[in-house]
């Protein structure tokens, strides 16, 4: 039975609106994934389909290979590309600055980020102590912060990285140090505890914090399955061990995820999910080395970043990816479907599920670019007065695009060519 404490106030938060995880990006896609695919011309805006959407990019050149020297890790500048990538994909911003003032916009109801606002971004770092298990790259925290520092124009001290229950590598820390020497590094108040949620109690740094940036990382888990954007507010709390025993509800009020996700100061603050699936395990998470056979994703690497504003959408999504690469679901030896915690947070409306096998979603709007191709994206008919109205259907090249007529009007599917 889950405790009776399930927030700061001492009761249930009251259930969320489907409306208030629809996905950031109201606007399309289609600019940034036809710029990444090395066409030009496309108009700016597509139609708001009410559906969350997660953005998954792919790059070949990312994984350099599993080293204990994370600097030999990834690719920097790969990283930078794809999360630049990621963060147009996600919006339909053709700038990565307009990503995120659409981004901001949309969380804060219209409002920009104001100077002197703190941002959080939880990292994972479950694996404090061996440099070889799977733990999050550096490169790819600092392609984002990058981002935060240099075209939102956010001050480096207030960027808090943090895991409340662990300590960060040094070479982890070393490497965001060389490249941003004024964010913060697991500050003191990231291990002050208020706030209680099932028997433990979480980091004050979730009540100084303006906005809460979640950054997993791609992994089984031998307890609950997956280890992902939920899973990862465990370091958030005072003793994460505390959540251990309902890793495994099945409802909203059993599950010791869907509990600590649904608290105010997580669900409230979460601006965005950012997950590092450059490496992943494919079984014997959350310890393992994600380079070696008996444990990694490996021919290829995952080479993957996802983004989403929607929790339960991007976990839905890694899931699937996991499944797709082999992984072994487990609890505690056992068979166990890793889903339970989605349909427990889906029917509270703290986002959407959807399982596919072949990423095909009815109610996830899936946008990809892999190795600079990019799929995904809808157009509306040139000239749209309002990226919210729904387009007649169109014929007319656009810059190498052609929009065909569809049976039912509903949605423009866009194919480009480069002749």
């Amino acid at each position: 039975m889950a405790p009776d404490h399930l927030d700061g106030a001492g009761q249930s938060p009251p259930e969320l609106s489907r409306r208030e995880f629809l996905a950031a990006g109201a606007a399309g896609v289609a600019a940034a994934a036809l710029t990444a695919a090395g066409l030009s011309g496309a108009p700016r805006r597509a139609f708001a389909q009410g559906l969350p959407r997660v953005a998954w990019v792919q790059d070949d050149r990312a994984a350099l290979g599993w080293s204990s020297d994370f600097s030999l890790r990834v690719d920097p500048a790969v990283a930078d590309e794809m999360m630049d990538r990621a963060v147009q994909l996600l919006t339909g911003e053709d700038t990565v600055a307009g990503a995120w003032g659409q981004i901001f916009r949309a969380h804060n109801g219209g409002a920009d980020y104001q100077p002197g606002q703190q941002i959080a971004i939880k990292v994972n770092f479950n694996n404090n102590s061996d440099v070889l298990q799977h733990n999050p790259s550096f490169q790819v925290l600092n392609a984002l912060l990058r981002q935060l520092i240099e075209d939102v124009g956010i001050a480096p001290g207030d960027l808090i990285l943090y895991d409340s229950s662990r300590g960060f590598l040094r070479q982890f820390s070393d490497g965001v140090a060389a490249r941003f020497p004024d964010v913060l590094n697991n500050p003191g108040n990231a291990t002050q505890y208020n706030q209680s949620v099932w028997n433990t109690r979480l980091t004050r740094l979730l009540e100084d914090a303006t906005y809460l940036i979640n950054m997993p990382i791609l992994r089984t888990h031998g307890a609950a399955g997956v280890s992902l954007s939920f899973k990862n507010h465990l370091g958030s709390v005072e003793n994460p061990h505390a959540l251990h025993v309902g890793l495994d509800g099945a409802t909203p009020e059993e599950s010791s995820l869907v509990t600590l996700n649904r608290h105010d100061l997580i669900r409230n603050k979460t601006l965005l999910v950012v997950a590092d699936g450059i490496y992943g395990l494919r079984v014997g998470g959350p310890d393992g080395n994600p380079g070696s056979t008996s444990n990694g994703i490996l021919d290829p690497y995952p080479n993957s970043l996802f983004l989403a504003r929607d929790p339960v959408a991007i976990d839905s999504v890694m899931i699937d990816y996991l499944a797709s690469r082999g992984a072994v679901f487990q609890r505690f030896g056992n068979p166990y479907d890793p889903r339970r915690y989605l349909v427990a947070a889906s029917s509270i409306g703290l986002g959407v599920h959807e399982t596919s096998a072949d990423f095909n979603y009815q109610s996830i709007e899936l946008v990809q670019c892999t190795n600079g191709e990019c799929s995904g994206a809808t157009l509306p008919p040139p000239g749209a007065p309002n990226p919210t109205e729904e387009p007649e259907p169109d014929s007319t090249p656009i810059a190498g695009c052609f929009i065909p007529p569809t049976a039912d009007g509903e949605q423009e599917i866009v194919i480009c060519t480069t002749a």
